[in-house]
């Protein structure tokens, strides 16, 4: 799968890329189904809201997770834990993937000034035994509508925004050296420290779901 680094530097210390791109995770009719819950759920106005989902899709994205061996080795590497070797050489330890049954609906509307530039918070996931999340799963539910990118920008240009004036930042040089453009039913992780954005919406509505992913050793080898 497609993945991005920002920052050459990054790139030739070994730093993980700041995505991951995983493929398809939802059908047509599950994003038609979760857009209707989300503009239920919102009505007229964007705000961002919550739902605890247990099972169901929190389980088919961290099999989803599983099943791709790039994207285990590159939330390993986020995660720090493609250091730890069974033994102190030989095989990597094994390690679990967890996700969240706590997921953000979310919508851009057209004309919204997008998200400018972020990076993500860590939370703790599972029980005791658990872990910090170490990357943000984004599974993008539409792409009738021109913008809404999610940008990857410049390491030294954090704090840039969106200009007010829709004329004046149309004209402004974008500091992305990356972008994932939505597609529907497709899911992306992102490192929760890497700067980003979300690019303005326009002609149309943008939906999505958020979830938080990590990983912590397993009780097998790998």
């Amino acid at each position: 799968m497609r993945h991005g680094n920002d920052d050459d530097a990054a790139a030739a210390t070994g730093s993980p890329p700041p995505f991951y791109e995983l493929g398809e995770l939802a059908s047509g009719a599950d994003c038609c189904e979760w857009v209707g819950r989300i503009d239920a759920a919102m009505g007229p106005h964007s705000v961002p809201g919550v739902s605890e989902l247990r099972g169901g899709l929190s389980d088919r994205a961290r099999a989803a997770v599983e099943a791709d061996a790039g994207a285990v080795a590159w939330l390993r590497a986020v995660a720090g834990l493609d250091l730890l070797r069974v033994g102190g050489e030989g095989g990597l330890v094994d390690v679990d993937v967890v996700v969240s049954d706590r997921w953000f609906l979310m919508r851009y509307d057209d004309g919204d000034e997008g998200m400018s530039a972020h990076m993500d918070g860590t939370v703790r996931l599972g029980d005791g035994g658990g872990c910090r999340s170490a990357a943000t799963l984004l599974l993008y539910l539409d792409d009738g509508f021109a913008g809404g990118r999610t940008l990857f920008l410049h390491g030294v240009e954090p704090r840039w925004s969106y200009d007010p004036d829709p004329e004046r930042d149309a004209a402004r040089p974008r500091p992305d050296a990356a972008a994932v453009a939505p597609r529907a039913g497709q899911a992306v992780l992102i490192r929760q420290d890497a700067w980003h954005a979300a690019e303005r919406v326009a002609g149309g509505h943008k939906h999505l779901l958020r979830t938080d992913v990590g990983v912590r050793r397993g009780s097998k080898r790998a």
